[in-house]
Parts: structure tokens; C-alpha cells; sequence
């Protein structure tokens, strides 16, 4: 059995992406549960954007300083179509990010 028989096409890519970050080295967490102190390497699940931009469903983390999002897609998804959504999306989150902060513990305030 595989993630395809049980779920959804994204969250079937979800769990395909959480084993390939987890297998580099990744820590993956939740974003309500966030503490990027706790490893150099932190992917955060549904970082919410600013408004009006939804989630980054992966927005990762590099000794507590944002380095990347990833996007879960559905298998066969043309990568090309989602470049401008995705442009748009990392505009979003450097607006997002500028406002925010963290603390020594590595939680959002």
C-alpha cells in the first residue's frame, strides 16, 4: 500500500516530501509548535503568509533565518505554471517575514 491508496494527491506529495527532508537532515514541524532553535536545519509546515497569500506549505530555516518554501504538488504538476503564483508567494513571505520576528528560543512572536 502506498500514500496514493489512503490520501489525497497533495498529501500524498506531503508525505513524499517530509521523508526526503527528514532523510537530509531536516527537523519538520508544525507551525503552532515552531523552535527553529532545535536543530540548524527546521522546515515548518503551513507558514502562514501575509494576508491574502494563504500558507507556504514547507517555509525552511537555516540556524533560524528563512532560506526557502516549498510547495507540495500534485505528481505530474507542471512546475512552469506555478512560477508566477510562486513568485508572487516568496514577495509575499519576504513581506511577511520583514514584520516578524523570533526569539532566542527560536518561537515566532
Amino acid at each position: 500500500m502506498t500514500p496514493d491508496d489512503y490520501l489525497g494527491p497533495e498529501d500524498a506529495a506531503r508525505v513524499e516530501i517530509e521523508a526526503i527532508l527528514v532523510a537530509s537532515g531536516w527537523v519538520v514541524q508544525d507551525y503552532k509548535k515552531i523552535a527553529l532553535g532545535i536543530a540548524p536545519g527546521v522546515a515548518v509546515r503551513e507558514y502562514p503568509m501575509t494576508a491574502g497569500h494563504g500558507t507556504a506549505d514547507y517555509l525552511l530555516f537555516v540556524d533560524g533565518g528563512p532560506v526557502g518554501v516549498i510547495e507540495a504538488k500534485r505528481s505530474g504538476t507542471p512546475l512552469v505554471e506555478d512560477l508566477e503564483a510562486g513568485l508572487a508567494e516568496f514577495a509575499a513571505l519576504a513581506e511577511s517575514l520583514a514584520g516578524s520576528s523570533v526569539d532566542d528560543e527560536g518561537s515566532a512572536e
